[in-house]
């Protein structure tokens, strides 16, 4: 998408991309409503759900693994808006280099559902853990290395981390719910991931003072404290085997 909306930017000014997501989200509303429709879950009452979330919000493990959520989008972005603001002068100031940059990522976002079975072998809980921590560590890469070349392959490894641990905290989250309120643990996962996305750019620009190597650093940071959040989650509770 971000891809798409720079080509479309480029092409026809930004209030275009503005009218084609309006487009696109209109013509993916009737499959929406068809597919929710005969959801076995249709006929739930909708304020039932929202009395629903404050049980799950106060409960320690699923309150930790919702604050790793909004790190782990919200470092995504950043990552992505310190390039933009920040980066190096041969990639910040140059539509076709940052386009080849995030462009890069993109062999991630097709090889890593074919390493599912792989990453099957290990519980939902030390995917997450481990995904945060190796997306923290690259971003802290991006420090040092110079160039689209290697900074797009240090973004590869940020983004196979991110989708790595991505599913494996709404599995989780799903997990700690409950299959009766599983519904609503994914809810709030998605409201998690929405609100680090806000947060996300406004650290970027917050930190642009410091340059590009302090924004990654602050947003390694970010993403460790993720990586602590969901490993604190797997924790078992007291007074329990």
């Amino acid at each position: 998408m971000q891809i798409a909306a720079q080509g479309i930017a480029s092409a026809a000014g930004w209030r275009a991309v503005f009218l084609v997501s309006a487009v696109a989200l209109l013509a993916a509303a009737p499959a929406a409503h068809a597919v929710l429709h005969t959801s076995r879950h249709a006929g739930r009452p909708l304020l039932g759900a929202f009395a629903a979330m404050p049980g799950l919000i106060v409960q320690p493990r699923l309150a930790a693994l919702f604050a790793a959520t909004a790190t782990l989008l919200g470092g995504f972005v950043a990552v992505y808006t310190a390039v933009t603001i920040a980066g190096p002068p041969e990639i910040a100031g140059d539509d076709g280099a940052l386009l080849v940059l995030r462009a890069s990522a993109l062999p991630a976002m097709v090889a890593v559902p074919f390493l599912a079975g792989f990453l099957g072998r290990w519980s939902a809980g030390a995917r997450a853990v481990v995904g945060l921590a190796l997306a923290a560590l690259s971003v802290l890469a991006t420090a040092v290395v110079g160039g689209v070349v290697g900074l797009g392959a240090v973004l590869l490894v940020f983004t196979a981390a991110i989708l790595v641990a991505a599913p494996a905290l709404v599995q989780s989250i799903g997990e700690y719910a409950g299959p009766e309120r599983q519904g609503v643990g994914t809810a709030l996962y998605a409201f998690s991931m929405f609100v680090g996305a806000g947060i996300g750019p406004q650290l970027a620009v917050g930190a642009a003072g410091l340059g590009f190597s302090g924004i990654v650093i602050a947003v390694a940071g970010v993403l460790a404290l993720g990586a602590v959040l969901a490993a604190l989650a797997r924790r078992p509770v007291r007074g329990t085997a």
